[in-house]
């Protein structure tokens, strides 16, 4: 008598898919209601499953925001790890930072509800989710200054003091996106990201042409 296979990467899929839909379910709620006010009531409503279903995915409403903030960290990593392998005494540095900026701002797009419960209350869900917040900022700034470093090594932008410079760029492209996600920046997304590049690209030296 012959067992039939159990498919583990098809169950892990459903899982996941599960645990995300509860997820995006969860940050709704928590933008409507704010995360300290919303039951686990509300988010099972919000997903139309039963409790025993929420359990079975996460302990508690920190989790939640625990996932969501490594699928952010995950993917926000990918961009600034493709930034560092194409930096080089060949690149075109301003065509660099504007991918970089393409890719981030995409990243938010696929991304809105939960960058604005991250930005508006991430750092209240509690003192875990904050240090985690914290060390994943100065992870993205450890990633911008060994870049920066690096082009600075290579000749291909301006002396400045690494770190700083990194705390800024990192800081402000925050919340330039944060106000874009509020709505309170209407430019165009393409035109904001032109001319946060060219912000940047003159702070380091670098010419960036009107029509790039």
């Amino acid at each position: 008598m012959h067992e039939t296979p159990v498919n583990n990467e098809s169950n892990s899929s459903k899982s996941l898919d599960k645990a995300d839909v509860l997820m995006n379910a969860a940050l709704e709620v928590f933008l409507e209601k704010g995360f300290h006010q919303t039951r686990i009531e509300d988010i099972i409503a919000k997903a139309k499953v039963g409790k025993g279903t929420f359990y079975l995915y996460y302990k508690n409403k920190e989790e939640v925001v625990d996932r969501c903030l490594e699928n952010f960290r995950r993917e926000i990593g990918k961009t600034l790890t493709w930034v560092h392998e194409n930096v080089n005494e060949d690149a075109d540095l301003t065509d660099v930072f504007l991918s970089e900026a393409k890719m981030l701002a995409e990243t938010l797009e696929n991304n809105q509800i939960a960058g604005k419960f991250l930005f508006r209350e991430g750092r209240a869900v509690g003192p875990s989710i904050d240090k985690k917040m914290s060390d994943y900022y100065l992870e993205l700034v450890d990633m911008s200054e060994n870049t920066l470093a690096l082009a600075m090594a290579a000749g291909l932008v301006k002396k400045l003091h690494p770190r700083v410079s990194s705390m800024c760029i990192i800081g402000g492209v925050v919340q330039i996106f944060y106000h874009w996600l509020e709505g309170d920046i209407s430019s165009d997304v393409d035109d904001l990201l032109r001319e946060t590049v060219r912000f940047y690209s003159s702070s380091l030296g670098l010419e960036f042409e009107r029509g790039a």
